[in-house]
């Protein structure tokens, strides 16, 4: 109560002494502040206080446990005493991270006798081996039980996932950047997972600025306590079979935004290397008047090495494509490849510009298991789907932010040779844009827009909602990823009930689309059909090649390409997203009450609690 309100310990003593009086005498209210906190204490959880760097540099820990100064960039472990303060005054860290060992909460979670129930609950589901219903049928579960089976055969062992991610607890006044990571057990039911009960906040990462690529510093604790759950194992009490046993925990992947892609992994997620999957075969261009990349090149992650699309030249780049899809890197490639990747950290470190797929390696890698693993970060299916979507459909409805045509695209397209329909045209020393296939009318931008603000879903809510409708100008704005979510999944086959009916290939591949969402989502996944939705989604993205100008081909619209592989290879997308963790956020936001100390606020209440 004194961490959720604000309550000084003066405040919280003169309360508790005046409940005392209240109460029968003899009763064992703790009368002072102090003596509350004393006998709660040991339920509360375990937390360090380590302090860092002020450039992330590194970890006053281990060699540098009494260093006074950072021995590569010479700052200050503390803060500059106010003037006029006493010399005698309280030293105050530049900086503090915030550590909650795993151990013990894994250890309590045994301690429960109906959660060690829920946490034993895959080992009694039956595998299937052509639909997926939980992350055991998935490739890489299966992988690992094949490669550690001493490791497989004690149901109790904990296989875990990590999530990281920042966010800014002053609202949009600020550009503070405060970061989590947080862990989720997987041998919990689906429905427990990922749920706020069952996530486990680990790190908090102070800001004001985020850690960026310096993240590994700041995750040398977590690392080494989750070696020590792999090669040693900790002596736990099993509450439901009153017996001790040795339990373990392994780390199956990482589950990040795009942008936290690169910083955690070590692997580029822009630039020339744009797509982390295809690494050093990532087909990309410069485009000089829209000043980036575009990725394209889709026909060669067509299976049918005799598709029709593969010959077809004048409706592409004006060649044919023969070529097969690229292969992605294994864990000890990666490993491999790294090794004499730059390895310093701090935010004063110069890094060289190195034409190569990785600026890194990756902290996880000291992890015995990491290169062994097939897949280790997820491309996360909430921002994929929410940014493809707002292209799409500000491209559709010529939104004059969210659109990617517009006068630099079409010059991009001559500069290129590629259709001429679409150049730019000169008409009164202006230029004009000709009408793309891909425009809606006036007409079906009123009637979509009218539609998206008076239905609603039987699955949700509310639909988009009239806040977010604008009538005079016939466009959408301020959609979350949830919005862009309904948009592709719920509105998109009603959206072509009346638009493009002249275009059908258009037509048809942005259905496909819509529906290769809708499959990845599903609870109960039939790899076959995933494999056909791959083909129709690679053929979807062939066919926009064949519409739109290369600007709209941006990073997060070429990784579309590899989701199906991803959910083949680890499983239901519902435990890979940043959906329940970005519901954490505003947990932890509301936590922070005390602005001043924010993120020693937000630890003292998620202590309590």
């Amino acid at each position: 109560m004194q961490a959720r309100y604000q309550c000084s310990d003066v405040f919280m003593t003169e309360l508790l002494g005046y409940m005392k009086t209240l109460l029968p005498s003899g009763n064992t209210l703790p009368s002072t502040c102090s003596k509350s906190k004393h006998m709660i204490k040991p339920f509360q959880l375990p937390v360090q206080i380590i302090h860092a760097c002020i450039n992330d540099c590194i970890l006053y820990r281990k060699d540098y446990a009494n260093d006074d100064k950072c021995p590569k960039c010479g700052e200050s472990i503390w803060q500059k005493p106010p003037e006029g303060s006493s010399p005698t005054a309280k030293k105050v860290p530049v900086k503090r991270l915030r550590y909650f060992p795993v151990t013990e909460r894994l250890q309590r979670m045994y301690g429960t006798a109906w959660i060690v129930e829920l946490m034993t609950w895959y080992a009694k589901v039956q595998e299937s081996a052509t639909q997926m219903i939980h992350l055991m049928d998935s490739a890489q579960w299966k992988e690992i039980d094949n490669k550690w089976p001493e490791f497989a055969s004690e149901k109790r062992n904990v296989r875990l996932g990590l999530a990281t991610d920042g966010f800014n607890p002053f609202g949009m006044m600020s550009t503070h950047s405060t970061w989590l990571v947080m862990i989720v057990c997987y041998n919990l039911p689906p429905s427990e997972c990922t749920t706020k009960y069952f996530t486990m906040l680990t790190l908090l990462i102070p800001g004001p600025l985020g850690p960026n690529h310096n993240i590994d510093v700041y995750l040398q604790p977590l690392i080494e306590e989750l070696n020590e759950l792999w090669s040693l194992g900790v002596v736990t009490y099993d509450a439901h079979t009153k017996t001790d046993f040795t339990m373990r925990a392994m780390l199956l992947w990482c589950i990040h935004d795009f942008p936290a892609y690169a910083h955690v992994s070590g692997l580029r997620t822009s630039g020339k290397y744009g797509c982390p999957e295809c690494g050093e075969n990532t087909e990309a261009f410069w485009l000089k008047c829209g000043s980036k990349f575009a990725y394209m090149g889709h026909r060669r992650f067509l299976r049918d090495r005799f598709h029709p699309y593969r010959k077809k030249t004048s409706q592409f780049k004006g060649s044919e494509d023969l070529r097969v899809a690229p292969r992605r890197l294994s864990g000890a490639e990666l490993f491999h490849n790294t090794a004499n990747a730059n390895k310093e950290f701090g935010k004063l470190v110069k890094r060289p510009a190195v034409d190569s797929p990785w600026s890194n390696r990756s902290i996880f890698f000291q992890l015995p298991f990491w290169k062994f693993l097939q897949i280790r970060h997820n491309v996360d299916v909430m921002h994929v789907e929410k940014n493809f979507a707002e292209n799409l459909f500000g491209t559709f409805m010529c939104h004059k932010d969210k659109s990617k045509d517009g006068a630099p695209a079409r010059r991009d397209l001559k500069m290129l040779n590629l259709k001429s329909g679409l150049w730019l045209m000169e008409r009164n020393g202006r230029d004009i844009l000709p009408p793309a296939p891909y425009w809606m009318s006036k007409k079906q931008r009123k009637l979509f827009v009218k539609l998206s603000a008076y239905l609603k879903f039987q699955l949700v809510t509310v639909g988009i909602g009239k806040k977010k409708v604008r009538l005079k100008e016939f466009q959408l704005k301020g959609l979350n990823s949830q919005d862009y979510h309904i948009l592709m999944q719920g509105l998109m086959p009603i959206f072509l009930m009346h638009c493009f009916k002249k275009q059908k290939p258009l037509r048809v591949e942005v259905r496909n689309l819509s529906l290769f969402f809708k499959v990845l989502t599903y609870k109960f996944i039939d790899c076959a059909e995933l494999r056909v939705m791959h083909d129709r989604v690679v053929e979807s993205l062939c066919v926009f090649e064949m519409y739109f100008t290369p600007a709209f081909f941006v990073s997060m619209t070429h990784v579309v390409v590899h989701l199906a592989e991803e959910e083949y290879q680890l499983g239901h997308v519902q435990f890979r997203w940043m959906y329940p963790f970005e519901r954490m956020m505003r947990v932890y936001k509301v936590l922070g009450r005390n602005k001043n100390y924010i993120e020693g606020s937000i630890t003292k209440q998620y202590e309590v609690n």
